[in-house]
């Protein structure tokens, strides 16, 4: 019986198979870059099976879940401190780090200028903003894209929200791998909430919510 490599990306939940065979030896590649992606070794006439697939990636989920159980229990302290020191240029290529903002509860919105449910939910983000900023919530609308190609979307869309850009590389220091997602931080910077998907910025429950931040 030959053995074949499966990697299941956990963090965009899309499952991919892959058979890898090199003269009719079976042999297994590693690959490491995505700390989402577990591997495991299964025969390929096993893996054909329906109830095999759902019952690797129920595993799967399980184990990627636990991990960011524990991870989160023994690093949550040094995750706020990278947070606070986060440093991020505004479009007026203004530098800043979160710790200015300590003090004011923070949300920290990400987004990109091709992610097409970003932009649905600008509508009600836009419309969601002032308000909370009236209860001196502050918020931020993060990219890590080319702070000109922000720009040059902010100039045709005209969005009225906050555009800032973290350095390259930044979403995945905040563990963030799928877009939108959004963090909310409390008045010493501190993560205590996190939204992955697409908000009803415009909702009376969901600005309530927010409101009680400072509290």
């Amino acid at each position: 019986m030959k053995w074949f490599l499966v990697p299941y990306d956990l963090a965009s939940f899309y499952l991919k198979i892959l058979f890898h065979c090199e003269s009719h030896r079976s042999t297994l590649s590693l690959n490491t870059h995505h700390p989402a992606i577990m591997y495991i070794a299964v025969s390929k006439r096993i893996v054909q099976t329906k109830p095999i697939r759902i019952l690797l990636f129920a595993l799967a989920c399980s184990l990627f879940f636990s991990a960011c159980q524990s991870k989160d229990s023994s690093g949550s302290e040094q995750n706020s401190n990278s947070k606070s020191e986060a440093e991020f240029t505004d479009l007026n290529r203004e530098k800043s780090n979160l710790s200015d903002y300590k003090g004011k509860p923070i949300i920290l919105h990400f987004w990109a200028t091709w992610c097409k449910p970003c932009i649905e939910e600008f509508p009600s983000l836009k419309e969601a903003q002032p308000r909370l900023e009236k209860e001196n919530v502050q918020f931020l609308i993060a990219s890590d894209e080319e702070l000109d190609l922000i720009e040059k979307f902010q100039t045709r869309f005209k969005t009225g929200l906050n555009l800032i850009q973290l350095s390259e590389g930044s979403l995945a220091e905040f563990g963030v791998y799928a877009l939108p997602t959004t963090l909310i931080l409390n008045a010493e910077g501190k993560e205590i909430n996190r939204i992955s998907g697409k908000i009803d910025w415009s909702s009376i429950e969901s600005i309530d919510q927010l409101t009680n931040l400072k509290q």
